[in-house]
């Protein structure tokens, strides 16, 4: 149990296994937007946090770690053999209880209790500030909406918690240990020093959680929800300015599933963005076909330097595509690429193979 107040709390995002931060084939350091929320909703709520994301370049404080009350990692299902690791070092050389979150964690909660105390599954700010509270106050926490745990005899999985509905907590990417803005002397130095590419620091952004859609192979609407849930223009646009001037950057990557299912809400972000840089910037967003019908949309991208969009195209073939409840067709494909072609902006195609 904590022993100290405030409360000290370590989050920890590890890349891939066996790939030393420094060497990963990455060529820029990005984090992944859930985990920054999570680490704001913790530091807001008072407790005292170090973020420590390696997808962005951070380099892990054991002494700070094995020194905490609570030690939370955020897993993907790639990073999940060196996240089990982390956990385990943590239970063999500290008292700090392991928390465990993320997409990883919202899939195979049973797999992560293997190396954890708790896990928090699906959005993390309500159910981890609800599991860190309860431990706080000695109270029980196996009820807690959102939790998984270790019980006699098994496993016990709380039901869900209802998805967040207000979305207006602006997040701080300077939150992140170690994450480097993007400068010539640092670009150079890698370069000719290291010897190896540059990268760029990317600030990340999210307009929107959650997804109408029903594609059978995409786990979203379990993790995020079926509803798209929006945040407030003003707060996303100020964050990207924060993110753009913190960094050094003009290049913005939303991490929503699908950007442009709200056209006239992507108007309402992107617009500023235009007005305030004079379209000099690059973007990255994911979107469906669907884009290339959103014509007012079309002419706010169109008035940016540089648009690069991930599609989900997931196959040419019509059979898989009704198999995967798509809802295109190749056809339809076709066109839309056309479309965004002749728009001038670059097409990052996503597939589904074997």
């Amino acid at each position: 149990m904590p022993t100290r107040s405030p409360a000290r709390v370590a989050l920890i995002s590890p890349i891939e296994d066996d790939i030393p931060v420094q060497v990963s084939a990455y060529k820029a350091w990005m984090p992944r937007y859930g985990s920054v929320a999570v680490a704001q909703a913790v530091r807001d709520a008072g407790y005292e946090l170090r973020f420590f994301c390696e997808h962005s370049g951070s380099t892990v404080d054991w002494d700070y770690v094995l020194s905490s009350d609570y030690v939370c990692l955020s897993l993907m299902t790639f990073s999940a053999p060196r996240g089990f690791r982390y956990a385990d070092r943590v239970r063999k050389q500290s008292k700090a209880l392991v928390i465990v979150g993320g997409c990883h964690a919202s899939v195979a909660a049973e797999d992560c209790l293997d190396h954890a105390d708790f896990v928090v599954r699906n959005e993390g700010e309500g159910a981890l500030l609800d599991l860190l509270r309860t431990l706080d106050h000695g109270r029980d926490p196996s009820t807690i909406a959102g939790v998984s745990l270790r019980v006699v005899g098994g496993y016990r999985h709380n039901p869900d918690r209802p998805f967040l509905q207000d979305l207006s907590s602006p997040v701080d990417l300077s939150l992140i240990e170690g994450y480097p803005k993007n400068t010539l002397g640092r670009f150079l130095k890698e370069a000719i020093w290291r010897r190896r590419v540059p990268r760029i620091s990317l600030p990340v952004a999210q307009a929107s959680r959650g997804c109408v859609h029903r594609c059978r192979f995409c786990m979203v609407k379990h993790e995020l929800g079926a509803q798209h849930r929006r945040r407030p223009p003003d707060v996303v646009v100020s964050e990207i300015q924060r993110s753009l001037e913190f960094l050094r950057s003009r290049t913005v990557f939303f991490v929503d599933n699908d950007f442009t299912h709200d056209a006239d809400h992507a108007v309402a972000i992107l617009e500023p963005l235009v007005d305030a840089f004079e379209g000099r910037f690059s973007l990255y967003f994911f979107s469906r076909i669907s884009l290339a019908r959103k014509p007012r949309l079309l002419e706010v991208l169109r008035r940016i330097k540089n648009v690069y969009i991930g599609v989900g195209f997931e196959s040419t073939n019509d059979l898989t595509l009704d198999q995967f409840a798509k809802g295109q067709s190749r056809a339809e494909i076709n066109d839309a690429v056309r479309t965004l072609h002749e728009c001038g902006f670059n097409i990052h195609g996503l597939f589904i193979f074997g």
